[in-house]
Formats: structure tokens, C-alpha cells, sequence
């Protein structure tokens, strides 16, 4: 746990770097519950619910306290979901299709079968701050961009600082 700091500024900037790159649109709300255990004023844990433009919603776990250490990103769709774990060795992708029982049905239910795994993308072991450090060497010698360039951290910013000045504690 850190004294500078609640898990929000510094857990959440991961998990939303990832999602501005598997989702480019922009964020339309975010609404995020914070909780202080331990250090008053400061949460050490909080949940996060954001919604995109075009109708998908992120829900977001931040935790300092739980006892299973994940980096785990879910986003929710019309027809199904995407996870994405980013620990090292548990690195994966993995596209879930939503399956409606009996679509046709008239009784007003909408009853499901589960989720469907459609794809799973396994992820690499390389190391984040290797990759940027390789990232830097593409862009000084031949021009390209960084995936951490500013602009996409700008946009990680505002929605950190929009979910700060939205935080119920």
C-alpha cells in the first residue's frame, strides 16, 4: 500500500492504458467507489464502472487487499465479453460470445446458456519495460511511433482524473 497515493492513481492507469488501446473509443462516463480500510481518506480498494461511446461498459477491481494478486481487465458488450489478464505468466486475451438460450422467446426473459469462449490469444513473457525500452530504440531509429507516446497517456489522464473528481469514498 502506498502513502502518496490511493489504488485508483496507482493501479488504474494500467488497466486503462490497456482498455484505450483494445477499445479506442472515447470514455462517456466513469463512476468509481472507493473504500479506506486502512490509511483514512485513502482508498485500498475501489470498483470502477466506466461506459464507452457506442454502448460497452468496463468494470474495473482495484485492490490492494485482496489475497489473489491478478491484473485482470473485463469489458462487457451486446454479444459478449473480452478479458484480458496481464500478470506474466497468466497473459492471455481471451473473446467470450454471449449465448442466448431461446432468443424467441415472448415471456419477457432473456435467458442464457453462459458464455461461449470464441478465441483465446495467449500473451508473450516479454517484460512491459523491455518492450518500451525497444519501443524508444524503433522510434530514435526509424521514426516509429511509441505505443506509450503522450497522447495516448493524455487520454489515460483524463479519464483518471475524471474518475478521481467522480470518486464516492
Amino acid at each position: 500500500m502506498r502513502r502518496d497515493s490511493d489504488v485508483w492513481w496507482n493501479s488504474a492507469p494500467h488497466d486503462l492504458s490497456i482498455l484505450r488501446h483494445l477499445f479506442p473509443a472515447a470514455v462517456e462516463s466513469v463512476h468509481v467507489a472507493g473504500f479506506a480500510h486502512f490509511q483514512p481518506h485513502l482508498a485500498d480498494h475501489c470498483v470502477a464502472t466506466l461506459r464507452l461511446c457506442g454502448g460497452a461498459s468496463v468494470h474495473m477491481y482495484l485492490s490492494w487487499l485482496s489475497p489473489e494478486k491478478r491484473a485482470s481487465v473485463v469489458a462487457v458488450g451486446s454479444e459478449g465479453m473480452l478479458r484480458y489478464e496481464g500478470r506474466f505468466a497468466q497473459r492471455e486475451l481471451v473473446l467470450y460470445d454471449l449465448d442466448l438460450a431461446d432468443p424467441a422467446r415472448t415471456d419477457g426473459n432473456v435467458v442464457s446458456s453462459g458464455l461461449r469462449e470464441r478465441e483465446r490469444l495467449p500473451g508473450g513473457g516479454e517484460e512491459p519495460l523491455a518492450l518500451a525500452a525497444r519501443a524508444f530504440v524503433d522510434l530514435v531509429t526509424g521514426g516509429v511511433a511509441a505505443p506509450s507516446e503522450g497522447r495516448h497517456s493524455l487520454r489515460t489522464m483524463e479519464v483518471l482524473q475524471r474518475g478521481a473528481a467522480a470518486a464516492i469514498l
